[in-house]
């Protein structure tokens, strides 16, 4: 097996297996905003002035929130996204204890109940804040990754005819053909960042918890996270008798900016095969649309950027692209992206054996 941790960290150096995700953190969070506002509109039956005290909280802490807003780009756009986030959890606050009253005196009239006092104010208690109960438990259940081989190893995913056993640390995407019950965008994360925890779930499920190969139309990897893995792990001592550091060093993929392995070509790869046919000065052309390469130079600083594509087996090709580098001719560009899809192919290729 890939000799990975029984524990992944993410990218502020935590366990991101038992961490909370992005998403649950903004729910959990709303989730007891929204559980406070309906409490103290439950109690403002007897004291009127606490229906203004969650207004009066929400204006005090966007006062606080402006007022701390950096000078960077886009400021204050995440801080009016929470505010108004707030104000409308606040609303519906207020919109669910009125129906619950409502639901309350219906239920007493038409079937003539009469509870204990402590017992009714229990039930209306709970009815007020069960949809945060509710909202906090399915986002939590959605983003609790199982310590299985799907989180501490890899997965593997298959495109076209050919599999690929990818550890999580590689931060892949993958398209998945078929869709039609997932809420996520098109592109599923495979990753160890707590914010793509939801995918990472969804992925465990759909794989038996790793268990079981995932059919995927496409397979994207961003070769500066890659590096950034291969680069603690194989860069020691020990490091190159693991799998799969042989034959790994750093020069290998610094130049490369991503590798796709997929069974149709998407827009990127349409896009930058366009190129191919075009007749200029500033572009370089091999090959045909089936297995073929382009580099493009930008004259100003004399700069290329190389892609190439060729074919795997009989239902997938891998395409991958360098960076944009000065100084950099073409030719060496493309012995740096075949070195690269090699080293790549042998690496991730291979099933995982005990």
């Amino acid at each position: 097996m890939w000799p990975f941790r029984a524990y992944i960290y993410d990218d502020v150096g935590g366990p991101s297996i038992w961490s909370i995700s992005d998403q649950f953190y903004f729910v959990s969070n709303s989730s007891v905003f929204f559980a406070g506002c309906a409490l103290l509109f439950l109690a403002a039956s007897g004291n009127k002035l606490l229906a203004f005290v969650p207004l009066l909280g929400l204006m005090g802490y966007a006062i606080w929130l402006f007022a701390n807003v950096g000078d960077y780009e886009y400021a204050g756009v995440g801080e009016l996204f929470a505010i108004f986030a707030l104000a409308a959890t606040l609303v519906a606050a207020g919109i669910w204890v009125l129906l619950t009253r409502i639901a309350a005196k219906f239920l007493a009239q038409r079937f003539t109940l009469a509870l204990p006092r402590y017992l009714s104010r229990t039930l209306s208690i709970l009815a007020a804040i069960s949809p945060a109960i509710t909202a906090a438990t399915v986002s939590y259940d959605m983003q609790n990754v199982p310590l299985a081989a799907c989180s501490t190893d890899g997965v593997t995913f298959v495109v076209g005819e050919t599999s690929y056993f990818v550890p999580r640390e590689f931060h892949a995407w993958v398209k998945v053909e078929e869709q039609p019950d997932r809420n996520f965008p098109y592109y599923t994360a495979y990753s160890e960042l707590t914010r793509d925890k939801e995918d990472v779930k969804w992925i465990c499920t759909a794989t038996a918890n790793g268990e079981k190969p995932l059919h995927v139309v496409e397979l994207k990897l961003s070769l500066t996270r890659v590096a950034a893995f291969l680069n603690a792990t194989c860069v020691t001592d020990q490091g190159q008798t693991m799998s799969p550091c042989p034959g790994y060093s750093p020069p290998l993929l610094e130049n490369i900016r991503s590798v796709v392995v997929a069974e149709t070509p998407d827009r990127m790869v349409s896009n930058t095969q366009a190129w191919h046919s075009k007749r200029r000065s500033d572009v370089t052309a091999g090959g045909d649309l089936t297995d073929g390469f382009v580099c493009i130079e930008e004259t100003y600083n004399n700069s290329h950027q190389c892609s190439s594509w060729r074919p795997i087996d009989r239902k997938s090709f891998v395409f991958a692209k360098t960076q944009r580098l000065p100084g950099r001719q073409p030719e060496e560009l493309m012995h740096d992206l075949d070195a690269a899809i090699a080293f790549l192919q042998a690496a991730l290729t291979p099933e995982p054996s005990e």
